[in-house]
């Protein structure tokens, strides 16, 4: 007869957590996209404008980079950030269900994300924070080694409260063309999906 095993099983790292999540969430999402996706979800003549990722106030980190915002419906609309001054900081016109600006520069305090559409006007709030007061992510998420499609899920994963959508987003935006996982993470953090809640 054998020697019991003593020995405790090993914690489970970052790592392999995330990518257990990832396999699990990315599927989700690929089964979904399949379905119905982006602005497609309210029907090709929708015009109500649904912007769900802006449900509530949003926190940005200041810095100057393109800024990327996304929406649901309807597909063409005019997007403009400005400061609590009034100033015009980035402006341009979206069409589908995103659109990255040119070079932005966001200083700390409070700015009004505005969309212009057949379905009206919508303004939503923006605060942006100086890099100092945002929430610590893993050092591993810094490797400029790491794969394009496991940053964009590590970003997505490692953004844990609501308000840092819109954050999480400027991460993942850029390499939606390029990344599947890219893609599908930006798909969800637009529509707003809960990606615990659908593991």
């Amino acid at each position: 007869m054998g020697q019991p095993i003593k020995s405790k099983a090993p914690e489970k790292s970052f790592w392999s957590t995330l990518f257990t999540t990832t396999a699990s969430a990315v599927d989700v999402f690929d089964r979904e996209e399949r379905e119905q996706v982006a602005a497609s979800i309210r029907g090709p003549g929708a015009t109500e404008f649904s912007a769900p990722v802006f449900a509530e106030p949003q926190v940005l980190v200041a810095g100057a980079r393109p800024i990327a915002v996304g929406w649901v419906s309807p597909k063409v609309t005019e997007i403009k950030i400005t400061a609590k001054s009034g100033a015009i900081i980035v402006a341009g016109k979206g069409a589908g269900s995103l659109w990255i600006s040119p070079l932005g520069d966001l200083r700390p305090g409070d700015y009004r994300n505005e969309f212009a559409s057949s379905g009206g006007k919508v303004a939503r709030a923006i605060q942006v924070i100086p890099a100092s007061a945002a929430p610590n992510r893993p050092k591993e998420l810094d490797d400029a080694a790491l794969p394009a499609e496991l940053r964009a899920a590590a970003v997505w994963f490692a953004s844990t409260d609501k308000k840092y959508r819109l954050e999480a987003l400027q991460s993942v935006a850029p390499i939606a063309q390029s990344s599947r996982a890219g893609r599908l993470l930006t798909l969800a953090i637009i529509q707003g999906r809960d990606v615990a809640a659908s593991r």
